[in-house]
């Protein structure tokens, strides 16, 4: 269940926060997406930064590391194409 959802139009930047537990760590998977991580390496959270210049290759990196429910998720609220999935 997403938490919250944050778009900033003066950066082009996203924040998509998943869970409520603590960021433990991040890591910037791909150009322009940064995933949080909890204590049991669970995201937490992604961030997306300059979201029109984020390449197709890039999501299908995002998506590799989400659960299936997570995803249909975020297609439900059109964060994800479908055809990228």
């Amino acid at each position: 269940m997403i938490r919250k959802f944050s778009y900033d139009s003066e950066v082009d930047a996203a924040y998509i926060q998943l869970t409520d537990d603590t960021v433990l760590d991040s890591e910037e998977i791909a150009n322009g997406i940064v995933v949080d991580y909890n204590d049991r390496d669970d995201i937490v959270a992604i961030e997306l930064l300059d979201t029109k210049k984020i390449t197709p290759e890039s999501f299908f990196k995002l998506k590799s590391l989400l659960p299936e429910s997570t995803i249909t998720m975020l297609q439900e609220f059109n964060l994800f194409s479908k055809q990228l999935c």
